[in-house]
């Protein structure tokens, strides 16, 4: 079958072509179900405060764990959707992350503690406490 042409050879195609083209860019633009999610540190006097931005991540769902001198992130975001749900289009979809950072020596592992809220991941990664120095007497 013969199209029409117009300007520099753009041919006139059928809605069920165009349809087809878009459902495929759709497909192509859907979100990876693995992120690596925005990371902030900020190294403070006392401690390292580790900010990750992890929107809809439900605080449960997020496992924090230290081994040797590794801290691992690890979550997941579930999507929720109704029974008999269909949807025309889905830009959001369920996703996960992973995230590993090696500790320094002066970390205190054993002090590390961690709060999600408003879409945000916090770890605060307390340093070791030095003591301070030791004024030892001089004897006669």
């Amino acid at each position: 079958m013969l199209s029409p042409w117009f300007g520099a050879g753009v041919a006139v195609r059928g809605v069920e072509d165009v349809a087809r083209e878009m459902e495929a860019l759709f497909r192509q633009m859907e979100p990876s179900r693995a992120r690596q999610p925005s990371v902030q540190v900020r190294e403070e006097e006392q401690a390292w405060i580790l900010t990750l931005e992890i929107p809809g991540v439900d605080p449960d769902a997020v496992e924090v764990t230290v081994q040797g001198s590794r801290l691992s992130l690890e979550g997941r975001r579930e999507l929720m959707v109704p029974e008999a749900y269909k949807a025309q289009r889905r830009e959001r979809g369920g996703w996960s992350f992973s995230e590993s950072f090696h500790l320094p020596r002066t970390a205190d592992a054993e002090r590390i503690t961690a709060s999600g809220r408003d879409g945000l991941l916090i770890v605060t990664v307390p340093r070791l406490v030095e003591p301070g120095p030791r004024i030892i007497p001089v004897s006669n």
